[in-house]
Parts: C-alpha cells; structure tokens; sequence
C-alpha cells in the first residue's frame, strides 16, 4: 500500500518511483534483488578492506609499544593490497548476489573481518620477535611477512567469495598467480628478495599456523557475535524488565544432586585440561625436577633457538610429515578395502567377530603396539622363526638395526592398529546402501 501511495518509509516511497514510472508491479522483485546485490557486495569489499585497517591499526600499536620497526614497505603493502584486496573486490562487486541480506551490516563485516586481521597482527608480529631472536635479516623478515599476508589475504579472499563459481576461482586463481609473478619477475619494484635458510624455516612454520588460527578465530569471533546479535536482538523485543531469579539456599538444596555432579565435572576439567597448561612454562625454562616450574631457571627462547639451529631440525620435520602421509593414505585405502571384504560376509556371528578383533587394536596404546612389534620382528621373534621354518632365510634377521624396514614397519603398525577402527563408518556407509544398486 504504501508503494502504491508513494507514501510510508524511505524505502518504499522510493521503491514507488520505480514501479509508478511504468506502472507495473512486477518491476518490484528485480529492484529487491539488485538491492540485495548492490548490498552483500558491498558487505564483502568492505570485509577486504578492513582487514587492512586493522592489521595496519594494530601493527602499528605493536611497533610503538615494543618499539620495534614497522616490518613492511610501502610498496610491499601495495603489492598485497593489489592482488588481495583491489582487483578482487572489483570483480567481486559485478557479480550477480540474490542472498537474503540478514543481520547487521558493521556486524557482518566485523565478523568476517577480524579474523584475518588478528591473524594478520599474530603472525607477522611473531615472525618480527622470532626473526630478532634468531638473528635474522631484517630485509628477509619483511620478505617472509608479505608472504604471510598475503596468505591471509587469499584464504579470507576464499572464504569471502563462497559459493565459488567459474569466475571467482578465475579471480582467485589470477590474483594468486599475478602475485608469484610480481614477486618473481617485479621483485624489486616491490622489494621482494630471496630469504635465508632461517628465515624460510621461521616462514613455513608460521604459515602453516595460520591456517588454524584463522579457522578458529573465525569460529570464535562468530560465536560472539551470535551471541552479542541475540542479546541486542532479545532486549529490543522485552517491554518489561526482565525479573532477576534470586539464588537461594531453597534453590541450591533443591538442585543439590546436579550441583555435585556438575562439581565433579568441573574439577576433572580442572585437574586434567588446566593444570597441565602449567607445564608449557618448560618450554621457556632450563627445567629442573627439584626446582620445580616457579623456581626453574627462566631461559626465554633458547631452547627454540637451539631446536631451529639444530642439524637434524630439516629431517626431523621430513619424517614427521612423511610418516603422517603414509599413515594417512594406507590406512584410508585399507580401511575402505577391509570395510567393503567385511560387507561381502554373509555370516552374521563371524562379520561381527571379525570386525570385533579388528578393532581392538586401536585401544592400545602406542607403546604396547611397539613392544609386540620389537618382540614379533627381533631375531628370536615370530617372524624370523617362520621365515627361517619355510627356508627364507638362512640366519635370524633384526628388522629394527636395518633403516630400509622403518618405512614399512611404520605403515604397517599404523595400518594393523587403525584398519579396524577406521573401517567401523565405511562399513556403516556401505550398509546403509540398498544392495539393488550393486
């Protein structure tokens, strides 16, 4: 009605002059949807470009109050403003958004902001403590932190540009690319240069902290905001004032049996998630047992410091992440297999004994696993008498003084203890599957 009176809010007055220049109301749903567009798309640049607000805000905080110097140049800032926050959002502002626009506009952007940008201010601001700690150039540290921010920057790029089209991978894709290239071929334009051995390794490090980090400062910062939004939106629907429940001793006998148990829950949680966060203070200390953790003598980064500079650090990573790769694809592949072996048996009393054995494993601990491995594969253990029984071998073989048998000793331990377990939601997939279609 009051479109049709050119009357009532701003909106719908102005809405009016739309659909009463034609006389036609089905001018209506392509203005709400431009409206729609015009908005969310404007809600998703200016999440990109606050998150440079407030890493530059705080950064700057940080420099002035441990009086260190502002690790980037300016022409590195334009080179991750550009390819992270200019072409992208320019592109993003053209694309067609039909989303219901809900919430708050500031709250919107807050929220999807913030993370990158305390993301941003942690891992530069740790990078810059680590790289002085260790010595490091500081042409190399600013280096490593405009590859740092510009990591951020694609990954909130990604999470602001979902759902992904064939456009915005093309724009994501070629701002990530045009980057490397600048860095590459530019680099001096944009005071881009190589990093030391040190420095590369303090890189790596942060930057796969920031995967996490940004992934539950989000989650956080989302909850709070939820929680802030229903507050907000809870007070302006009460009229009366919300009457207070008085705590009395009626009250607490009455609840008494929740409240013990609620006690017992909260000091499990005490005893055994907070307390030991107490022991990190050994990571900063040259720990002894009889001086305990207050009386320890305080050693600052030292111990980083000789684990960084360590000559194995290199191999010790490689294997780390070689053995988790390993342990990954073979017991994903075998798991599957076994799951879709255990769904062909037809016998229902010796499916479940199997899978049963299967999976017993898994609730034994690492150690335990290592001491039947060290029995059964030592030379006097089951493995060598069988391979010596079928005439496989002439003489006892130690599997465990050889390096060529650590690699499969691995994959096989992990696969024999998680096979069963693993399996356990195949198997429950493959069951739920009408045998009609295979």
């Amino acid at each position: 009605c009051s479109v049709a009176m050119a009357s009532g809010s701003d909106a719908a007055a102005q809405a009016s002059q739309l659909v009463l220049l034609d006389s036609n109301f089905a001018s209506m749903p392509s203005v709400v949807l431009e409206g729609r567009r015009v908005v969310n798309n404007i809600e998703r640049s200016a999440s990109l470009f606050l998150v440079k607000n407030i890493f530059s805000f705080l950064l700057s905080l940080f420099s002035v109050c441990f009086m260190i110097n502002y690790p980037l140049e300016p022409s590195q800032v334009s080179l991750i403003s550009m390819f992270t926050i200019g072409i992208p959002a320019f592109f993003l502002a053209l694309q067609p958004n039909k989303n219901i626009i809900q919430g708050s506009f500031l709250t919107n952007v807050l929220i999807k902001a913030l993370p990158a940008g305390i993301t941003d201010v942690l891992v530069v601001g740790a990078l810059v403590v680590f790289g002085q700690v260790f010595e490091v150039n500081e042409t190399d540290i600013s280096t490593a932190c405009t590859m740092l921010l510009s990591i951020v920057g694609f990954m909130i790029l990604y999470n602001i540009s979902k759902p992904m089209n064939t456009l915005r991978w093309c724009v994501w894709g070629g701002s990530i690319i045009g980057l490397l290239l600048c860095s590459i071929y530019l680099g001096d334009l944009f005071a881009i240069r190589g990093m030391s051995t040190k420095c590369i390794m303090l890189f790596v490090v942060f930057a796969i902290v920031t995967e996490p980090m940004m992934r539950y400062g989000t989650m956080i910062i989302e909850k709070i905001g939820k929680r802030i939004t229903r507050r907000i939106e809870k007070r302006k629907k009460e009229k009366v004032t919300e009457m207070k429940v008085k705590i009395t001793w009626k009250e607490i006998k009455r609840q008494k049996a929740l409240l013990i148990w609620s006690a017992f829950i909260v000091l499990y949680g005490v005893i055994f998630c907070y307390l030991p966060l107490g022991g990190w203070l050994m990571a900063f200390q040259n720990y002894r047992p009889k001086d305990g953790l207050l009386h320890s003598q305080f050693v600052g980064l030292a111990k980083f410091q000789q684990l960084f500079s360590d000559a194995t650090f290199l191999r010790v990573i490689r294997n780390t992440l070689a053995m988790g790769v390993i342990n990954l694809v073979a017991t994903f592949f075998m798991a599957i297999l076994f799951a879709i072996l255990l769904n062909d048996v037809k016998s229902q009393g010796g499916k479940k004994v199997v899978q049963t054995i299967s999976y017993l494993p898994h609730f034994l601990s690492w150690i335990i696993v290592t001491g039947i491995l060290h029995d059964a594969l030592s030379g006097t253990g089951i493995v060598n008498e069988l391979l010596l029984k079928f005439g496989i071998l002439d003489q006892p073989l130690n599997f465990f003084a050889h390096p060529k048998f650590f690699w499969p000793i691995v994959a096989f331990a992990n696969v024999w203890k998680e096979t069963g377990w693993n399996a356990i939601i195949y198997l429950s997939a493959i069951t739920s599957i009408d045998p009609s279609l295979y």
